[in-house]
């Protein structure tokens, strides 16, 4: 995946994709918005260092699973 002309629809369908995972797997945190966030940023990130992502989805879902872990961390 690299950014292209399209790079701002990809980036709506993997907004709308990290809320929807996190709705569902993480309801509990009060800071779901920042996670998504956090987590996209993850992505941009590391494509605007050059690097490249096979599987996107699969990429921000790990990300997101390791922000909730350490927002549980911090939390306790």
């Amino acid at each position: 995946m690299e950014f292209g002309q399209d790079f701002e629809q990809q980036c709506e369908e993997y907004l709308s994709y990290l809320y929807g995972q996190a709705e569902h797997l993480y309801s509990d945190c009060t800071e779901l918005d920042v996670l998504v966030q956090d987590t996209l940023m993850e992505l941009i990130v590391k494509l605007n260092k050059g690097e490249v992502v096979e599987h996107p989805k699969g990429f921000l879902a790990a990300v997101l699973k390791n922000k909730y872990n350490t927002w549980l961390r911090e939390k306790i």
